[in-house]
């Protein structure tokens, strides 16, 4: 996905991965029925149909591995979709990080007498606005703009993982991160 903090805008593609979770306007999370790639690596020339979601200051995106839904108890239920919604709006107003260790310790907890047997990987993301960045904006040409925070353009390629990697790595270096 790609978020254009100017804009508030999130443009982003699923290729077979769970729903995201939006905040709504009452800050509570529901799953935003996005349109669904096949996953990944399964054909090689495989394209995928972008979705788009304007953001506004305060909302959070969550997504997450299929891991969290099928965390099993000791009777093999599955952890499921509306649990996670649950918990979540449980914790409405925490930051990100908080958000997620919320999760994890929920799906730990409910398959504690039970072995993992899938990744369990998820990310939060707070949109805060673009005030500033409006005003800088305005006063700056857009080729600034791009320079001071950081742009990358490589192909969605496994060989070209290293490399964005380092620069998120970079990036977070140069902000104090």
């Amino acid at each position: 996905g790609i978020v254009d903090v100017r804009k508030g805008q999130l443009t982003f593609a699923n290729a077979g991965h769970e729903y995201p979770v939006f905040t709504d306007e009452e800050g509570r999370f529901d799953y935003f029925k996005d349109r669904h790639g096949l996953v990944m690596g399964l054909k090689a020339d495989m394209e995928y149909t972008d979705s788009q979601r304007d953001l506004k200051k305060g909302d959070m995106l969550f997504v997450y591995t299929d891991g969290v839904l099928d965390a099993q108890d000791y009777d093999g239920d599955a952890y499921g979709p509306d649990r996670l919604t649950d918990v979540m709006n449980a914790y409405q107003g925490v930051t990100p990080c908080e958000l997620t260790e919320r999760v994890l310790e929920s799906v730990m907890d409910y398959s504690k007498d039970v072995d993992q047997f899938d990744d369990i990987t998820m990310l939060a993301f707070e949109y805060l606005g673009d005030d500033e960045r409006k005003a800088d904006q305005d006063a700056q040409p857009s080729d600034g703009y791009n320079e001071r925070i950081g742009e990358i353009r490589i192909g969605a390629k496994i060989e070209n993982s290293r490399e964005a990697v380092g620069f998120v790595e970079e990036q977070l270096i140069n902000r104090g991160y």
